[in-house]
């Protein structure tokens, strides 16, 4: 038997059908949820956040926030002259929601706030710092790879 241009239409539909299937039945294992929880909601919240980066942006003395490779430990180095600091730390993990978790933090006297960073996966992270002192709020988000 001949291969002529008949048996190659064939073949290149026959192919075609194979890939078009085998895609549709990747798209179906793909989670195509929103990025965030209640993202309509944190939307409407736009002003206030505007705010809080305005707020951040017109510090003399900006937040640093720096990972130490040995101690595996995450710091963050709050601007002097702030008494009563309080907020929360989110760290969030673009690749996975399921690893996202938020953690309280409450400073009285010292500026400096570390956390272990040994059981977070290995990655691009983004820390998410939403704190105040006294009624100013302020706001900083910071990408770090673990």
């Amino acid at each position: 038997m001949k291969f002529n241009w008949g048996h190659g239409l064939a073949l290149f539909y026959g192919l075609f059908a194979c890939s078009l299937v085998a895609v549709v039945v990747q798209s179906t294992k793909y989670d195509h949820s929103l990025v965030t929880e209640k993202y309509y909601e944190k939307d409407l919240q736009y002003q206030e956040h505007y705010e809080k980066l305005a707020n951040s942006q017109q510090l003399a003395q900006p937040l640093k926030v720096w990972k130490d490779r040995e101690a595996k430990a995450l710091s963050i180095l709050f601007p002097e002259g702030f008494e009563q600091i309080e907020g929360e730390v989110t760290f969030y993990r673009p690749v996975n929601q399921d690893e996202d978790f938020t953690v309280p933090f409450q400073l009285s006297g010292k500026n400096l706030l570390e956390y272990d960073t040994k059981d977070l996966h290995p990655g691009l992270w983004t820390i998410k710092i939403d704190w105040q002192s006294g009624s100013t709020p302020y706001y900083q988000e910071v990408n770090i790879s673990i």
